[in-house]
């Protein structure tokens, strides 16, 4: 059974801004960090995505079910809150 881990990291966003607005005008407001806890599969094996910190959100046996693979340069943190001993 994989671990389970919380994950944070900076997702793409479009900064608050609607509509026209003069590029003086705009203000960076920082990453927008996400959240997200999951069982983690490597990317080297099936369900994991190279280059991807590969979740899964469910899993029943050899089944699977609504992955999220964020790519690695967006991840800022990982803890691994749980390791799954299945011994």
């Amino acid at each position: 059974m994989p671990d389970v881990v919380l994950v944070k990291w900076a997702d793409a966003h479009d900064g608050g801004v609607h509509g026209w607005t003069s590029l003086d005008d705009y203000v960076d407001d920082g990453e927008c960090i996400i959240t997200t806890v999951g069982f983690l599969i490597p990317s080297d094996q099936p369900g994991g995505k190279k280059d991807h910190v590969s979740i899964w959100q469910t899993i029943a046996g050899d089944d699977v079910i609504h992955p999220f693979h964020i790519p690695v340069g967006m991840v800022r943190n990982l803890t691994v809150l749980c390791v799954i001993d299945t011994d």
